[in-house]
């Protein structure tokens, strides 16, 4: 299967990277100073002062490590937020982080040390140039047009994770002591390569995967439709989860998006928004999807909305501080914001190596600060059992906290074990899986009417606690398939036992000339309804309010994973 899968967030030449220069900088010296807007342009210039006092001369402009970096002069300063890592003393030791990505510059000298390897999955490695009119010299470089933009891009993630500290060069990454895996896989475009690149990193014992691509937006001639990814991917995933780690599983984490921009559902027929919910490679359980806050910790516009939205990081964006690795500007996106998680994750794991995927996954959700004032039209924050501040698709249930994470991850005495209900309208024969497969509830399900031709279908069934004994529900996964060949018109939502509900989908223009129909069926995952319980009538409503196309709900499996 062709695709133009797209990182999320372009990377110029980064100011992390001491040896990243523009005409003739040297080593070490800033070359960009300021916030940056959605193209990379940097806006407000002097709004970071850089300090030579750190032994990383650029330290002092990395807001997101402590906001306390910024000169104290500026007005601005005190209301930005960081990633509250002071008094940490976990750098990621022994944790190997892959990116899943473009081409990086392993050889880079703020990067020395941290590559354990690095694989061409999808291209091979010729010369290149750090820009244009600058010599080539040697690095890997896919076969693509913008060579700069590829390799700047997956440079700076790596950077931002794991730039080497107190070596006298750039800045230092959130975990600076990890180790990396390189896996050029998004260059060309071709999903296999993603699927053979989650495998490698699989194999090569990594315990986080960063994947800061997402499928193409609508400005970049995606459709703003569903966009399933392949079963190998599925597979991949689900090895991650059971096999990986001796069993404790890999820590997935994926971007949302930089689709959302102008996102409202009254322009959401004519506007360029995107969601997260129809990226099928966010899809799964295993997967963290995160979502991009600035400085001030509000949602950048471009970020994606999405149900299975877990947690925000920081990335940067127009009248915001740039983010910055040390020595490039990373430019606004969600791909830093993922690339930061990825990096507190490491932290987490060198805390607690015996955290599972599962527990990992619950401590950010528990220890993510609340964001006050996202309210967006149709998205204001919902309430959660989880978190008392809501629960919102832009952000998820906050802002991440590294320095609570660790903390909660060190004391922390796992999760009871792992409960799974299935719920299937084609045969509805009720199944729980607890920790084994073939463990299963032997009483009748309610039959309900899905093969009727109609405007509207709301149906609803109940689960007893006898029937499904998931007292605090961790994910909630929702598949299903449609006759509609246009599926545009269709606006899906869940609601759970306790009220509370979440869009799924809902009625836009297709940004291409078709989109991908539902006749196959689409997997939605969903982290809203966590620590809510399972028992009590699950609802999904199904409307077609474009009348476009004319069909049946004609597949249905409700998936609930809890404790």
């Amino acid at each position: 299967m062709r695709s133009k899968l797209r990182a999320s967030g372009f990377l110029g030449c980064l100011l992390v990277l001491g040896a990243c220069s523009s005409g003739g900088e040297s080593p070490g010296q800033s070359v960009q100073t300021g916030s940056a807007d959605a193209t990379g342009q940097v806006l407000n210039p002097g709004l970071n002062s850089a300090s030579a006092q750190s032994p990383d001369p650029q330290v002092a402009l990395q807001w997101h490590l402590s906001a306390a970096n910024l000169s104290a002069s500026n007005s601005t300063a005190s209301a930005l937020l960081d990633l509250a890592l002071a008094g940490l003393s976990e750098r990621g030791r022994g944790v190997r982080i892959a990116l899943i990505d473009g081409t990086i510059d392993v050889a880079h000298p703020d990067l020395k040390g941290r590559f354990l390897d690095a694989s061409e999955i999808c291209c091979d490695w010729t010369p290149i140039a750090s820009k244009p009119g600058d010599a080539a010299k040697p690095g890997p470089q896919a076969a693509i047009a913008n060579n700069v933009r590829e390799t700047g891009h997956a440079t700076g993630l790596a950077a931002l994770i794991a730039a080497n500290e107190n070596n006298g060069i750039g800045g230092r990454g959130v975990a600076p002591q990890a180790s990396l895996i390189g896996l050029n896989a998004i260059a060309s475009g071709d999903d296999s390569k993603i699927v053979q690149a989650l495998q490698v990193a699989l194999a090569s014992a990594a315990s986080v995967i960063n994947n800061s691509w997402s499928p193409p937006e609508p400005g970049e001639g995606g459709s703003r439709s569903f966009y399933p990814a392949p079963a190998a991917w599925y597979d991949a995933l689900n090895d991650a989860q059971s096999k990986a780690r001796g069993g404790l599983g890999a820590i997935v984490v994926k971007a949302s998006g930089n689709g959302g921009a102008s996102f409202s559902p009254s322009r959401w027929q004519s506007d360029a928004g995107d969601s997260a919910n129809y990226d099928g490679y966010a899809q799964h359980p295993v997967v963290i999807t995160v979502g991009a806050v600035d400085a001030f910790a509000r949602p950048l516009a471009a970020s994606e909305p999405g149900a299975q939205v877990l947690v925000s990081a920081f990335s940067s964006q127009t009248n915001s501080p740039a983010l910055t690795s040390g020595t490039e500007t990373l430019p606004a996106g969600t791909s830093s914001a993922a690339a930061i998680v990825s990096a507190v994750s490491a932290l987490m794991l060198e805390a607690q190596p015996r955290l599972s995927w599962r527990d990992l996954r619950w401590i950010l959700a528990n220890t993510a600060r609340p964001i006050p004032g996202y309210d967006r039209p149709g998205l204001s924050s919902a309430q959660s059992f989880l978190r008392a501040h809501g629960y919102h698709q832009l952000v998820g249930f906050g802002l991440i906290d590294a320095k609570a994470a660790v903390n909660a991850s060190k004391a922390f005495q796992g999760l009871p074990p792992l409960r799974t209900c299935f719920y299937s309208a084609q045969d509805r024969a009720p199944r729980v899986i607890v920790d084994r497969p073939n463990a299963s509830l032997g009483s009748s399900w309610q039959e309900v009417p899905i093969n009727q031709d109609q405007a509207k279908v709301s149906f609803s069934f109940d689960l007893t606690a006898s029937q499904c004994a998931i007292d605090r529900i961790e994910s909630v996964l929702l598949s299903v398939a449609s006759s509609h060949q246009d599926p545009t018109g269709l606006r899906i939502t869940l609601i759970s036992p306790t009220g509370h509900g979440v869009q799924l989908a809902a009625p836009r223009d297709c940004a291409t000339s078709s989109c991908t129909p539902l006749t196959q069926g689409f997997q939605f995952h969903i982290v809203r309804f966590m620590a809510e319980p399972a028992a009590g009538r699950w609802t999904l409503q199904v409307s077609e309010e474009l009348g476009r196309s004319s069909g049946s709900l004609n597949r249905l499996q409700l998936t609930l994973m809890g404790h």
